[in-house]
C-alpha cells in the first residue's frame, strides 16, 4: 500500500492507495486532521504540522500502518521554489549545475526537468527545490510511526501536470492557485514547471476581513463567505444569515458583506495581475490559463469574477473535478498520480537498466 500526504486548504490530507500489476492503482481512503500552523509566523515544528501528519495518517491507514511500503508527501508552494535557467554552451549541451561550480544539493532538489521554449527555440533545465525546514519536520513526524518518506514532490507541479493537458503544456500554460493562505502563480511548458510565485493572500483574508468589520467569530465569518455569490444582483434591503451555535439564525446586512469581501478580493486580484505582468516575457498572448485553488472554491462565480477582472478566460478543469464525482482532495490525488505514473515508472527503468547492466557484464 502507498500514501500520499499534502497540505490542502487548513489541513494536513492522507490518501492510501493499492497499486496493481498492470501499472495502475486503486484508492482506497482518505482522512484529514486540521492544520492552522501557516496563519502563524512561528517556526514549522510549533506549528502542528507533525501532529496533523500522524493524525491524518492513522485515520487513513488504521491498524494497516505497518503496511505501508511508499509514503510521498506533497510540498507546498510556500516551502518550494523554481529555477530555470538556459542550457549553456549550444542547445547539445550536456548541462550539469556543476558545470558553473554550483553543485546541486540533492536533499533539496524534488525536481528536475529540461525543457524547449516555444518563444525562442532555447533549451534550458527546470529545477523545483525544498525547505529543509518542512523536510525535517515531516521526516520528525513519520519516524515516530516507523515510516520514512520514499520522495517530496511539489504540490504545485504535481497538480499542474495533473490538470493541464499535454497539448496545452507544449505550448505555454499558466496554473492561477488561489489557496486558503496564499496565492501560488506557476508557469509550465512541455513537462517543467519553468516559474511559480507565491503572494500571501488567499481565502483566509476574506474571512479575516469578515471577523474584524462584523465582531464574528471565524467560524461564523466562514459561513457568510461560503454562500456568497458573485455576479448576483440583490435587493438593497437583503440581509445574509449564519446559523449560531445554539442554532438561532443572525442576520447581517448584505451590502455590507458585498462590500468588505470585493474590496479584499479586487486588492488580492490587483496583486495577482501585477504578478502576470512581471512574467510577460515568459508568457505569450495565447498562453492558456487555469484556475484551482481551495481558497474560493466554496464561493460560486469566484473564478469568473476573477477572470474577468484580469481579461483572462481560464480553461475548463477535467470533467471529475467540477462534476462532484471525485470525493478525494485534487491535491493528494495530483501527488499520488504523479509518483504512480512517473516515480514508479523511472524505478522500474532504473532497476531494467541495472538487470541488463548484469547481463552485458556476464
Amino acid at each position: 500500500m502507498v500514501a500520499a500526504i499534502v497540505v490542502d486548504k487548513n489541513k494536513v490530507v492522507c490518501v492510501t492507495a493499492e497499486p496493481k500489476k498492470d501499472g495502475t492503482y486503486t484508492t482506497v481512503a482518505e482522512a484529514s486532521a486540521p492544520f492552522n500552523g501557516l496563519i502563524r509566523s512561528e517556526a514549522l515544528h510549533q506549528s502542528g504540522l507533525g501532529h496533523a501528519i500522524e493524525e491524518a495518517v492513522t485515520s487513513a491507514c488504521g491498524a494497516s500502518v505497518r503496511r505501508l511500503k511508499e509514503v510521498y508527501v506533497g510540498v507546498p508552494g510556500k516551502y518550494t521554489y523554481v529555477e530555470s535557467r538556459e542550457t549553456p554552451y549550444g542547445e547539445n549541451a550536456d548541462y550539469r549545475m556543476e558545470d558553473d561550480g554550483e553543485r546541486a544539493d540533492e536533499d533539496r532538489l524534488l525536481h528536475r526537468v529540461e525543457y524547449k521554449s516555444i518563444l525562442d527555440g532555447s533549451k534550458g533545465i527546470s529545477f523545483i527545490r525544498c525547505d529543509e525546514e518542512f523536510m525535517e519536520e515531516v521526516e520528525r513526524a513519520l519516524r515516530q510511526m516507523g515510516l520514512n518518506v520514499t520522495a517530496y514532490i511539489s504540490q504545485n507541479y504535481a497538480e499542474g501536470i495533473f490538470i493541464i493537458p499535454k497539448i496545452e503544456r507544449d505550448n505555454v500554460a499558466i496554473m492561477l492557485n488561489v489557496g486558503y493562505y496564499y496565492t501560488n502563480i506557476s508557469v509550465f511548458t512541455g513537462d517543467a514547471q519553468i516559474y511559480q510565485g507565491t503572494l500571501m493572500v488567499g481565502g483566509l483574508h476574506l474571512v479575516r476581513d469578515l471577523s474584524m468589520v462584523l465582531e464574528l467569530d471565524m467560524e461564523y465569518a466562514e459561513q457568510l463567505k461560503r454562500q456568497f455569490v458573485f455576479g448576483i444582483e440583490y435587493d438593497p434591503q437583503a440581509i445574509d444569515y449564519i446559523r449560531m451555535a445554539d442554532g438561532r439564525l443572525w442576520g447581517f446586512e448584505h451590502g455590507l458583506v458585498d462590500e468588505v469581501i470585493v474590496s479584499r478580493l479586487d486588492e488580492m486580484i490587483e496583486l495577482i495581475r501585477g504578478a502576470l505582468w512581471d512574467i510577460a516575457e515568459i508568457t505569450y498572448d495565447h498562453s492558456k490559463s487555469y484556475f484551482i485553488g481551495s481558497g474560493v472554491s466554496d464561493m460560486r462565480g469566484a473564478k469568473e469574477y476573477i477572470g474577468a477582472k484580469l481579461e483572462t478566460r481560464f480553461e475548463n478543469l477535467p470533467l471529475f473535478m467540477v462534476d462532484g464525482t471525485s470525493r478525494y482532495s485534487i491535491s493528494a490525488m495530483a501527488v499520488l498520480d504523479y509518483a504512480m505514473t512517473n516515480l514508479t515508472r523511472a524505478a522500474e527503468g532504473d532497476a531494467l537498466s541495472k538487470l541488463m547492466g548484469i547481463f552485458r557484464k556476464k
